[in-house]
Protein backbone atom coordinates (compact mmCIF):
# COMPACT_ATOMS: atom_id res chain seq x y z
CA UNK A 1 0.00 0.00 0.00
CA UNK A 2 1.54 3.33 -1.03
CA UNK A 3 1.52 6.49 1.10
CA UNK A 4 -1.44 7.99 -0.78
CA UNK A 5 -3.55 4.88 -0.13
CA UNK A 6 -2.59 4.94 3.55
CA UNK A 7 -3.63 8.61 3.86
CA UNK A 8 -6.97 7.85 2.20
CA UNK A 9 -7.50 4.88 4.52
CA UNK A 10 -6.71 6.96 7.62
CA UNK A 11 -9.12 9.71 6.49
CA UNK A 12 -11.94 7.21 5.91
CA UNK A 13 -11.39 5.52 9.29
CA UNK A 14 -11.31 8.90 11.07
CA UNK A 15 -14.56 10.00 9.41
CA UNK A 16 -16.27 6.70 10.28
CA UNK A 17 -15.24 7.11 13.95
CA UNK A 18 -16.66 10.68 14.02
CA UNK A 19 -19.91 9.52 12.41
CA UNK A 20 -20.27 6.62 14.81
CA UNK A 21 -19.66 8.86 17.82
CA UNK A 22 -22.29 11.35 16.57
CA UNK A 23 -24.85 8.65 15.80
CA UNK A 24 -24.64 7.18 19.31
CA UNK A 25 -26.29 10.18 20.95
CA UNK A 26 -29.68 9.09 22.26
CA UNK A 27 -28.78 5.71 23.82
CA UNK A 28 -28.15 4.48 27.35
CA UNK A 29 -26.86 1.37 29.12
CA UNK A 30 -25.63 -1.54 27.01
CA UNK A 31 -27.26 0.09 23.95
CA UNK A 32 -24.76 2.94 24.34
CA UNK A 33 -21.74 0.61 24.06
CA UNK A 34 -19.99 0.48 20.69
CA UNK A 35 -17.17 -1.54 19.20
CA UNK A 36 -16.00 -1.48 15.60
CA UNK A 37 -13.18 -3.05 13.59
CA UNK A 38 -10.56 -0.78 12.02
CA UNK A 39 -8.48 -3.59 10.52
CA UNK A 40 -8.70 -5.79 8.50
CA UNK A 41 -11.03 -4.29 5.89
CA UNK A 42 -14.01 -6.07 4.34
CA UNK A 43 -13.03 -8.30 1.39
CA UNK A 44 -9.26 -8.06 2.03
CA UNK A 45 -6.88 -10.76 0.68
CA UNK A 46 -3.67 -11.94 2.40
CA UNK A 47 -0.84 -14.35 1.57
CA UNK A 48 -0.15 -17.32 3.89
CA UNK A 49 2.68 -16.86 6.37
CA UNK A 50 2.12 -13.13 6.82
CA UNK A 51 0.97 -11.63 10.11
CA UNK A 52 -2.34 -9.75 9.93
CA UNK A 53 -3.03 -6.70 12.14
CA UNK A 54 -6.42 -6.85 13.87
CA UNK A 55 -7.46 -3.52 15.41
CA UNK A 56 -10.67 -2.21 16.98
CA UNK A 57 -12.01 0.81 18.90
CA UNK A 58 -14.73 0.81 21.58
CA UNK A 59 -16.57 3.37 23.68
CA UNK A 60 -19.56 3.96 25.96
CA UNK A 61 -21.49 7.21 25.32
CA UNK A 62 -22.28 7.50 29.04
CA UNK A 63 -18.58 7.84 29.84
CA UNK A 64 -15.58 5.58 30.59
CA UNK A 65 -16.13 1.92 31.36
CA UNK A 66 -14.75 -0.35 28.57
CA UNK A 67 -12.32 -2.77 30.24
CA UNK A 68 -11.54 -5.31 27.53
CA UNK A 69 -11.61 -5.89 23.76
CA UNK A 70 -11.66 -9.45 22.39
CA UNK A 71 -11.01 -10.59 18.82
CA UNK A 72 -12.67 -13.56 17.05
CA UNK A 73 -12.28 -15.43 13.76
CA UNK A 74 -15.05 -17.81 12.65
CA UNK A 75 -16.41 -17.73 16.22
CA UNK A 76 -13.11 -18.69 17.91
CA UNK A 77 -11.38 -16.20 20.19
CA UNK A 78 -7.98 -15.08 18.88
CA UNK A 79 -6.86 -12.60 21.53
CA UNK A 80 -8.03 -10.51 24.49
CA UNK A 81 -6.72 -6.98 25.16
CA UNK A 82 -7.23 -5.15 28.46
CA UNK A 83 -8.08 -1.45 28.05
CA UNK A 84 -8.01 1.65 30.25
CA UNK A 85 -11.55 1.77 31.71
CA UNK A 86 -11.07 5.44 32.67
CA UNK A 87 -10.76 6.50 29.03
CA UNK A 88 -13.94 7.45 27.07
CA UNK A 89 -12.53 5.92 23.85
CA UNK A 90 -10.28 2.86 23.90
CA UNK A 91 -8.54 0.72 21.28
CA UNK A 92 -6.86 -2.66 21.06
CA UNK A 93 -4.85 -4.58 18.50
CA UNK A 94 -3.30 -7.99 17.99
CA UNK A 95 -1.20 -9.83 15.39
CA UNK A 96 -2.64 -12.98 13.80
CA UNK A 97 -0.98 -15.46 11.37
CA UNK A 98 -3.82 -17.58 9.91
CA UNK A 99 -3.71 -20.68 7.70
CA UNK A 100 -5.10 -20.41 4.13
CA UNK A 101 -8.89 -20.16 4.09
CA UNK A 102 -11.83 -17.80 4.48
CA UNK A 103 -12.56 -16.06 7.78
CA UNK A 104 -15.25 -13.91 9.42
CA UNK A 105 -13.39 -11.56 11.79
CA UNK A 106 -15.13 -9.59 14.57
CA UNK A 107 -14.49 -7.86 17.91
CA UNK A 108 -16.31 -7.77 21.27
CA UNK A 109 -16.14 -5.08 23.99
CA UNK A 110 -16.70 -5.69 27.74
CA UNK A 111 -17.60 -2.98 30.28
CA UNK A 112 -17.05 -2.71 34.05
CA UNK A 113 -20.53 -4.17 34.70
CA UNK A 114 -19.75 -7.36 32.77
CA UNK A 115 -21.95 -6.37 29.86
CA UNK A 116 -20.66 -7.00 26.36
CA UNK A 117 -21.44 -6.08 22.76
CA UNK A 118 -20.09 -7.47 19.48
CA UNK A 119 -19.03 -5.57 16.38
CA UNK A 120 -20.08 -6.39 12.84
CA UNK A 121 -17.88 -8.95 11.08
CA UNK A 122 -15.69 -8.57 8.01
CA UNK A 123 -14.93 -11.31 5.48
CA UNK A 124 -11.31 -11.92 4.47
CA UNK A 125 -9.43 -14.61 2.54
CA UNK A 126 -5.94 -16.03 2.97
CA UNK A 127 -4.76 -17.48 -0.39
CA UNK A 128 -1.37 -18.53 -1.88
CA UNK A 129 0.14 -17.32 -5.17
CA UNK A 130 0.27 -19.74 -8.13
CA UNK A 131 3.59 -20.38 -9.94
CA UNK A 132 4.02 -20.38 -13.74
CA UNK A 133 6.19 -22.97 -15.42
CA UNK A 134 7.70 -23.41 -18.93
CA UNK A 135 8.00 -26.75 -20.77
CA UNK A 136 11.26 -27.41 -22.70
CA UNK A 137 11.35 -27.79 -26.50
CA UNK A 138 13.44 -30.84 -27.55
CA UNK A 139 15.14 -30.85 -31.04
CA UNK A 140 16.73 -34.06 -32.38
CA UNK A 141 19.42 -33.62 -35.18
CA UNK A 142 20.39 -36.66 -37.33
CA UNK A 143 23.34 -36.04 -39.84
CA UNK A 144 23.39 -38.03 -43.16
CA UNK A 145 26.69 -38.64 -45.05
CA UNK A 146 27.04 -39.57 -48.81
CA UNK A 147 30.35 -41.42 -49.70
CA UNK A 148 31.62 -41.59 -53.39
CA UNK A 149 34.93 -42.31 -55.09
CA UNK A 150 35.27 -38.67 -55.93
CA UNK A 151 36.26 -36.25 -53.30
CA UNK A 152 33.01 -34.62 -52.47
CA UNK A 153 32.35 -32.24 -49.63
CA UNK A 154 30.31 -33.80 -46.94
CA UNK A 155 27.07 -31.97 -46.50
CA UNK A 156 25.25 -33.02 -43.37
CA UNK A 157 21.49 -33.14 -43.50
CA UNK A 158 19.63 -32.16 -40.38
CA UNK A 159 16.22 -33.54 -39.68
CA UNK A 160 14.78 -31.55 -36.78
CA UNK A 161 12.15 -33.22 -34.70
CA UNK A 162 10.42 -31.67 -31.77
CA UNK A 163 8.28 -32.76 -28.92
CA UNK A 164 5.74 -30.00 -28.82
CA UNK A 165 3.48 -29.65 -25.84
CA UNK A 166 0.88 -27.00 -25.35
CA UNK A 167 1.68 -24.67 -22.50
CA UNK A 168 -1.25 -22.96 -20.81
CA UNK A 169 -0.06 -19.96 -18.79
CA UNK A 170 -1.61 -19.56 -15.36
CA UNK A 171 -2.17 -16.09 -14.01
CA UNK A 172 -2.70 -15.00 -10.43
CA UNK A 173 -5.82 -12.84 -10.51
CA UNK A 174 -6.77 -10.60 -7.61
CA UNK A 175 -10.37 -9.45 -8.05
CA UNK A 176 -11.44 -5.99 -7.02
CA UNK A 177 -12.86 -6.00 -3.49
CA UNK A 178 -16.66 -5.81 -3.34
CA UNK A 179 -18.26 -2.49 -2.54
CA UNK A 180 -20.01 -1.72 0.74
CA UNK A 181 -22.08 1.19 2.01
CA UNK A 182 -24.50 2.16 4.79
CA UNK A 183 -27.05 4.89 5.50
CA UNK A 184 -28.79 5.86 8.75
CA UNK A 185 -30.74 8.68 10.41
CA UNK A 186 -29.87 10.42 13.67
CA UNK A 187 -33.52 10.00 14.65
CA UNK A 188 -35.77 7.36 13.12
CA UNK A 189 -38.93 9.02 14.48
CA UNK A 190 -39.68 12.76 14.55
CA UNK A 191 -42.72 15.01 14.97
CA UNK A 192 -44.30 16.88 12.08
CA UNK A 193 -42.35 20.07 11.39
CA UNK A 194 -39.14 18.64 12.85
CA UNK A 195 -35.83 17.86 11.15
CA UNK A 196 -33.00 15.36 11.55
CA UNK A 197 -29.82 14.31 9.75
CA UNK A 198 -29.28 11.33 7.48
CA UNK A 199 -25.68 10.15 7.09
CA UNK A 200 -23.96 7.65 4.80
CA UNK A 201 -20.58 6.04 4.10
CA UNK A 202 -19.30 3.90 1.22
CA UNK A 203 -16.20 1.96 0.16
CA UNK A 204 -15.36 0.92 -3.43
CA UNK A 205 -18.69 2.30 -4.71
CA UNK A 206 -19.27 4.87 -7.49
CA UNK A 207 -22.24 6.86 -8.85
CA UNK A 208 -23.94 7.23 -5.46
CA UNK A 209 -27.40 8.79 -5.23
CA UNK A 210 -30.08 9.23 -2.57
CA UNK A 211 -33.61 9.06 -3.94
CA UNK A 212 -32.22 9.92 -7.38
CA UNK A 213 -30.02 12.86 -6.29
CA UNK A 214 -26.26 12.46 -6.78
CA UNK A 215 -24.20 12.57 -3.55
CA UNK A 216 -20.56 12.18 -2.50
CA UNK A 217 -19.09 8.86 -1.37
CA UNK A 218 -19.46 9.89 2.29
CA UNK A 219 -21.53 12.68 3.80
CA UNK A 220 -24.63 13.86 5.65
CA UNK A 221 -27.61 16.13 5.02
CA UNK A 222 -30.44 17.67 7.02
CA UNK A 223 -33.92 16.45 6.07
CA UNK A 224 -37.34 17.74 7.20
CA UNK A 225 -39.90 15.27 5.82
CA UNK A 226 -43.56 16.22 6.14
CA UNK A 227 -44.61 12.55 6.10
CA UNK A 228 -42.93 9.24 6.79
CA UNK A 229 -40.16 8.72 4.24
CA UNK A 230 -37.71 6.04 3.06
CA UNK A 231 -34.32 7.32 1.90
CA UNK A 232 -32.61 4.90 -0.54
CA UNK A 233 -28.84 5.02 -1.17
CA UNK A 234 -27.83 3.43 -4.51
CA UNK A 235 -24.42 2.89 -6.14
CA UNK A 236 -22.29 0.74 -8.46
CA UNK A 237 -19.56 -1.67 -7.26
CA UNK A 238 -17.37 -4.32 -8.87
CA UNK A 239 -20.13 -6.87 -8.26
CA UNK A 240 -22.95 -4.74 -9.67
CA UNK A 241 -25.58 -2.35 -8.34
CA UNK A 242 -26.15 -2.21 -4.57
CA UNK A 243 -28.51 -0.22 -2.39
CA UNK A 244 -29.24 0.50 1.30
CA UNK A 245 -32.10 2.42 2.90
CA UNK A 246 -33.23 4.10 6.11
CA UNK A 247 -36.77 4.97 7.20
CA UNK A 248 -37.89 8.07 9.13
CA UNK A 249 -41.34 8.02 10.71
CA UNK A 250 -43.14 11.36 11.02
CA UNK A 251 -45.66 11.62 13.89
CA UNK A 252 -48.42 14.19 13.69
CA UNK A 253 -48.58 15.21 17.37
CA UNK A 254 -46.38 14.59 20.45
CA UNK A 255 -47.57 11.81 22.78
CA UNK A 256 -49.41 12.97 25.92
CA UNK A 257 -47.25 13.52 29.00
CA UNK A 258 -48.05 10.81 31.62
CA UNK A 259 -48.99 11.79 35.18
CA UNK A 260 -46.12 12.24 37.61
CA UNK A 261 -45.81 9.40 40.17
CA UNK A 262 -44.47 9.94 43.65
CA UNK A 263 -41.01 8.68 44.47
CA UNK A 264 -39.98 6.57 47.44
CA UNK A 265 -37.85 7.84 50.32
CA UNK A 266 -35.78 5.63 52.62
CA UNK A 267 -34.36 6.10 56.11
CA UNK A 268 -31.25 4.16 55.01
CA UNK A 269 -30.28 5.91 51.75
CA UNK A 270 -31.20 8.82 49.46
CA UNK A 271 -31.04 10.00 45.84
CA UNK A 272 -30.86 13.69 44.94
CA UNK A 273 -31.09 15.47 41.60
CA UNK A 274 -31.98 18.98 40.32
CA UNK A 275 -35.68 19.71 40.72
CA UNK A 276 -36.29 16.75 43.03
CA UNK A 277 -38.57 13.80 42.31
CA UNK A 278 -40.36 13.78 38.95
CA UNK A 279 -38.95 17.06 37.73
CA UNK A 280 -39.15 17.75 33.99
CA UNK A 281 -36.00 17.48 31.87
CA UNK A 282 -35.56 17.69 28.11
CA UNK A 283 -33.76 15.25 25.83
CA UNK A 284 -30.03 16.07 25.68
CA UNK A 285 -30.03 17.94 29.03
CA UNK A 286 -27.03 17.41 31.34
CA UNK A 287 -27.40 17.24 35.13
CA UNK A 288 -25.63 15.89 38.23
CA UNK A 289 -27.18 13.04 40.24
CA UNK A 290 -25.93 12.10 43.74
CA UNK A 291 -26.72 9.26 46.18
CA UNK A 292 -25.42 7.97 49.53
CA UNK A 293 -26.42 6.38 52.86
CA UNK A 294 -28.35 8.46 55.41
CA UNK A 295 -26.33 6.91 58.26
CA UNK A 296 -22.58 6.96 58.90
CA UNK A 297 -20.10 4.42 60.18
CA UNK A 298 -21.40 1.44 58.18
CA UNK A 299 -20.60 2.54 54.65
CA UNK A 300 -17.92 -0.07 53.93
CA UNK A 301 -20.31 -3.01 54.38
CA UNK A 302 -22.99 -1.79 51.95
CA UNK A 303 -22.98 -2.45 48.23
CA UNK A 304 -25.17 -0.60 45.76
CA UNK A 305 -26.64 -1.16 42.32
CA UNK A 306 -28.14 1.89 40.61
CA UNK A 307 -30.90 0.81 38.21
CA UNK A 308 -32.59 2.82 35.43
CA UNK A 309 -36.08 1.98 34.08
CA UNK A 310 -37.24 3.44 30.75
CA UNK A 311 -40.79 3.34 29.45
CA UNK A 312 -41.57 2.97 33.16
CA UNK A 313 -44.80 2.77 35.10
CA UNK A 314 -45.51 2.21 38.80
CA UNK A 315 -46.73 4.62 41.46
CA UNK A 316 -46.33 5.38 45.13
CA UNK A 317 -44.32 2.71 46.93
CA UNK A 318 -44.69 0.19 44.08
CA UNK A 319 -41.67 -0.92 42.11
CA UNK A 320 -41.28 0.64 38.66
CA UNK A 321 -41.57 -1.59 35.62
CA UNK A 322 -40.09 -1.17 32.16
CA UNK A 323 -36.73 -1.77 30.48
CA UNK A 324 -34.13 -2.05 33.26
CA UNK A 325 -30.46 -1.09 32.84
CA UNK A 326 -27.86 -1.21 35.64
CA UNK A 327 -25.99 2.11 35.43
CA UNK A 328 -23.54 1.87 38.36
CA UNK A 329 -22.40 -0.68 40.97
CA UNK A 330 -19.94 -0.35 43.82
CA UNK A 331 -19.36 0.04 47.59
CA UNK A 332 -20.13 3.11 49.70
CA UNK A 333 -17.12 4.91 51.17
CA UNK A 334 -18.76 7.59 53.32
CA UNK A 335 -18.82 10.40 50.74
CA UNK A 336 -21.75 11.09 48.40
CA UNK A 337 -21.39 9.48 44.99
CA UNK A 338 -22.16 11.97 42.21
CA UNK A 339 -22.47 11.17 38.51
CA UNK A 340 -22.77 13.44 35.46
CA UNK A 341 -25.88 12.37 33.56
CA UNK A 342 -27.49 13.20 30.22
CA UNK A 343 -31.12 12.64 29.22
CA UNK A 344 -31.08 10.32 26.20
CA UNK A 345 -34.40 8.47 26.51
CA UNK A 346 -37.51 9.35 24.48
CA UNK A 347 -40.26 11.47 25.99
CA UNK A 348 -42.18 9.86 28.84
CA UNK A 349 -41.38 8.63 32.34
CA UNK A 350 -38.02 7.29 33.51
CA UNK A 351 -37.39 5.84 36.99
CA UNK A 352 -34.11 5.37 38.89
CA UNK A 353 -33.78 3.02 41.84
CA UNK A 354 -30.95 2.49 44.37
CA UNK A 355 -30.75 -1.19 45.41
CA UNK A 356 -28.74 -1.95 48.59
CA UNK A 357 -27.18 -5.19 49.83
CA UNK A 358 -25.03 -6.18 52.80
CA UNK A 359 -23.69 -9.36 54.37
CA UNK A 360 -24.13 -7.76 57.83
CA UNK A 361 -27.42 -5.86 57.59
CA UNK A 362 -30.74 -7.10 56.26
CA UNK A 363 -32.41 -4.74 53.80
CA UNK A 364 -35.96 -4.77 52.42
CA UNK A 365 -37.68 -3.24 49.38
CA UNK A 366 -38.70 -0.21 51.44
CA UNK A 367 -34.99 0.61 51.97
CA UNK A 368 -34.51 1.22 48.22
CA UNK A 369 -35.18 4.89 47.32
CA UNK A 370 -36.76 5.73 43.92
CA UNK A 371 -36.86 8.98 41.95
CA UNK A 372 -38.73 9.70 38.71
CA UNK A 373 -37.87 11.91 35.74
CA UNK A 374 -40.43 13.34 33.33
CA UNK A 375 -38.72 13.54 29.91
CA UNK A 376 -40.22 16.23 27.69
CA UNK A 377 -39.45 17.08 24.02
Amino acid sequence: MNSKSRLIGIAIITQVIVLLITSCQGMAGVQAMQVWLDQPLEGAYFEPGNSILIQAHARDVNGPGITEIQFYANGEKLASVNTDASSPLVSGNAQWQPEPGEYEVSAMAMNISGQHIASGSVHIEVIGLRENGELPLTISITPTFTATGTKTPITPTFTPTSTKKSVTPTFTFTPKPPGSMSIWADESSIFSGGCTFIRWTSTNVTNLSINGNQVDANGDMSVCPTSSMTYILRGQSSTGAIEKSTYIEVNSVPPPTPPCPSGRTSSLAYISMPGGNCSSHSVGEHFTLCFNLNVTGIESVFYYSFEDYTGASGYGSENPSGTKTVLFTGTFTGDPICKNMIITEPTGLEAMKLVLSSSTYTTSESDYPIVWIKVVP
